[in-house]
């Protein structure tokens, strides 16, 4: 046939195509092609017909173009359901892929496989180069687009893709990753490729799924063989949980390993993929210059420790530890009244040392679900070891503010007492053979349980700035300040973070109104800091007892 594509959009003026038995050109060519009877061939050519010309076919305007009876009507929608069973059409879904199909009034499509295949007699698959890894992934990302889109057919989804499978150029290193694994742990292994080339760390079991499986049991049944890692490519070593699992957490990611990486690009480089945090804060150490003014022997305890942990001698420090038989980790406890240092001295020790920070946020952990705060608690360890595999220099684990994590258990009254105690644990069960640098900061230390005292290693109290320090902290902060007014407002007795909030007033009154403030106004701010935190009343703008 000449021209398929002018014969078969000419079908949709033949009013009598559904009903006529006389011979016809077009019905006969796609009932040869794809093995119709004549009656589905003359139902397809007039649905291919109208896709030609409208982008879709709508069974409510081909029941009112060709006057479909109600005889007419049930036995056209079995035909249709054939169809769509052979993967020659699909029916469009209402609200997305997940919605239900109207299989009274469909709206029916036709993929581009099977047009490209019917008008141009083309094969999507043929233009492929089936050598390079990388023009593989982009087809199979096509296939998954399609499918999202509803596009293509669940069945035809697996069709195509064992169909673009099966032409692997079986002599490249790559195809080993794919070689005699199920159909769907190939696809698992394609999604992973994807995150790979997009950086990413992996990609989730229930998005995984998702990507494979439309039916929920379908779905449900693969993430719990992908979480007990039932599926052949993690016996042999080509994908890998990317934390230690727990058993139904949809969140723990796959990941290709480091062998199938070196299999499917030819390299071993793994350190490309940017480090993904998902249970801490992660900080860079050159962003965390901190400036301190400290009380000297916090200050050598700090070089100390500082010492200890740089790159250049954690490791010696870390072997002679267990050669002494004794615990390699380095566990601190840094306490103190608020605004005292302690998060900005973590965070200095980070800039100095090269090491990034992995901040825990114990409200984002905490979750409603029954089972899922420890799940999460857990997680934040196995997030730190994975860190440790990925990036250059080991970070720091710090648990900011955790006064109520560290407090003393309580006996089991309801679940939520109970949460805090697992919790409680879990951490203090990591912590007993940790093998990192980990820092925990607190305001409260009367209620610190027992077992966690014993675990840190360094135990650092931050006490309230003396006079002196308090005078350095302000001429850093406000060098233009004539000597007098820093000796002045010293006098009060305020934390550095206290201090930071004045200052912050300070350089908001010159930036919105365009002056300097005053002493006066300076000692109402230091007074109103004081009284923020004391219960007793203070006379604004007057230095009294408590200043010092």
């Amino acid at each position: 046939m000449d021209n398929i594509y002018v014969a078969i959009k000419s079908q949709r003026s033949q009013n009598d195509l559904l009903r006529s038995n006389r011979q016809n050109p077009v019905v006969d060519h796609l009932a040869s092609l794809f093995s119709l009877s004549h009656e589905e061939a003359r139902l397809y050519t007039l649905i291919f017909a109208s896709v030609l010309e409208d982008g879709v076919c709508k069974f409510e305007h081909m029941k009112r173009e060709f006057m479909i009876d109600d005889e007419e009507h049930v036995p056209l929608l079995k035909s249709i359901d054939r169809l769509e069973k052979r993967a020659l059409l699909t029916i469009k879904r209402d609200g997305g892929r997940f919605a239900r199909i109207n299989r009274l009034t469909p709206v029916m499509q036709i993929d581009d496989t099977v047009l490209n295949w019917v008008i141009f007699g083309i094969d999507n698959l043929a233009e492929i180069d089936f050598s390079d890894i990388y023009a593989v992934t982009e087809a199979v990302i096509d296939l998954m687009e399609k499918k999202q889109e509803g596009t293509l057919t669940q069945s035809r989804f697996f069709n195509e893709f064992e169909r673009l499978m099966s032409k692997l150029d079986r002599k490249e290193p790559f195809y080993e990753c794919f070689r005699g694994f199920p159909t769907q742990e190939q696809m698992v292994v394609f999604i992973c490729i994807m995150e790979y080339l997009e950086r990413n760390s992996g990609e989730s079991a229930i998005r995984i799924a998702e990507n494979i499986y439309e039916k929920l049991a379908y779905k449900s049944q693969f993430v719990s063989k992908i979480l007990k890692e039932e599926l052949k490519i993690f016996k042999h070593d080509i994908v890998r949980l990317d934390e230690s699992p727990v058993l139904f957490d949809t969140t723990t990611q796959v990941e290709l390993t480091e062998a199938s990486i070196s299999m499917l690009f030819g390299t071993t480089v793994t350190k490309q993929k940017k480090f993904q945090s998902r249970f801490t804060r992660h900080l860079k150490h050159e962003t965390l210059h901190k400036s301190l003014f400290l009380p000297d022997d916090l200050v050598r305890t700090l070089q100390q420790f500082e010492n200890a942990v740089t790159p250049q001698r954690f490791a010696k420090v870390r072997e002679m530890l267990k050669e002494s038989r004794l615990a390699a980790g380095f566990v601190a406890l840094f306490y103190g009244q608020p605004g005292t240092g302690k998060t900005a001295s973590v965070y200095e020790l980070a800039y100095r040392t090269g090491r990034d920070v992995l901040q825990v946020d114990l409200a984002a952990i905490q979750s409603k679900w029954v089972g899922q705060s420890e799940k999460n608690t857990r997680a934040i360890f196995n997030e730190y070891r994975r860190a440790k595999e990925e990036m250059e220099q080991e970070p720091i684990l710090l648990f900011n503010e955790a006064d109520g994590l560290l407090s003393r258990r309580f006996d089991v009254r309801d679940s939520v007492v109970q949460m805090h105690n697992t919790m409680q644990n879990i951490i203090l069960e990591e912590l007993e053979n940790f093998n990192g640098i980990c820092i925990a900061t607190t305001n409260l230390t009367q209620n610190l349980d027992n077992a966690f005292a014993r675990r840190f290693l360094y135990k650092l109290e931050f006490p309230k700035p003396v006079p002196a320090q308090r005078k350095a902290i302000w001429h850093a902060r406000l060098p233009e300040l004539p000597g007098n007014t820093i000796n002045r407002i010293s006098r009060y007795n305020l934390s550095g973070g206290e201090i930071e909030n004045v200052v912050k007033k300070y350089r908001l009154e010159e930036i919105l109104n365009d002056r300097k403030p005053s002493l006066a106004e300076l000692e109402e701010w230091c007074a109103m800091e004081r009284c923020y935190n004391k219960p007793e009343n203070y006379k604004i703008g007057f230095v009294n007892k408590d200043m010092a």
